[in-house]
């Protein structure tokens, strides 16, 4: 008796410590394989950024247009003509973007390409580049998806400004400024999914443009 005493409470005591022991493993485990991924997805995003940088050396494009418009939070409006003024340069340097491709239309013996991306989190971008034959041909041989990313160096021409109402649950409607971005397509690399562009708005835009005071 006194020994199944002894026994019993062994294994109480025990049992508690061997599932704790287990919890640490499992955490450990799922711990480093998270810390793998991570490092992972930080090598492929630091390859994706060399080729998009050697691209953009390559056509003389300038990749971090965004620095230029001073003073403007992550969620402001950004209005055609200070977008005109950082994109339509009198050195007449190209412009790399970050964008999906939505529509290759043909006008003629040229194509007509329609990019979408972001200026900031609120001001959504519009590409509508002339582009050829072979560049068209390009840009539809890739991947078609919400996560395929296109870096697109452009010769812009012209800035303009549109509102789109998107329609939510509910029959909700929400409105969204759209800069339209027109001009010439120079040369475009297909990038895959690439977050790089959306860390760019967040390190470029602060939260607000406040100062604290004493």
């Amino acid at each position: 008796m006194r020994r199944n005493q002894i026994t019993a409470a062994f294994v109480f005591t025990i049992l508690p410590i061997l599932a704790i022991g287990g919890f640490v493993a499992y955490y450990r485990s799922k711990a480093k394989e998270a810390r793998a991924r991570e490092i992972q997805s930080q090598a492929l995003l630091d390859r994706q950024a060399e080729i998009i940088n050697k691209f953009a050396d390559k056509n003389g494009a300038i990749v971090h247009w965004r620095r230029s418009l001073v003073g403007k939070t992550f969620r402001d409006t950004i209005y055609s003509a200070e977008l005109s003024q950082v994109l339509i340069r009198g050195d007449r340097r190209p412009i790399l973007f970050i964008v999906k491709l939505k529509d290759v239309q043909e006008s003629g013996e040229k194509f007509i390409a329609i990019l979408e991306g972001r200026v900031n989190i609120h001001t959504h971008l519009r590409l509508v580049l002339e582009a050829s034959a072979e560049q068209a041909r390009a840009l539809m041989a890739q991947p078609r998806g919400e996560q395929g990313k296109f870096a697109v160096v452009a010769s812009v021409v012209r800035v303009s400004s549109s509102t789109e109402t998107l329609s939510g649950p509910d029959a909700q409607s929400d409105e969204r400024p759209v800069l339209i971005v027109e001009g010439h397509c120079v040369d475009t690399v297909f990038v895959g999914q690439y977050v790089g562009d959306t860390i760019e708005i967040f390190d470029t835009f602060p939260l607000s443009n406040s100062t604290p005071t004493n």
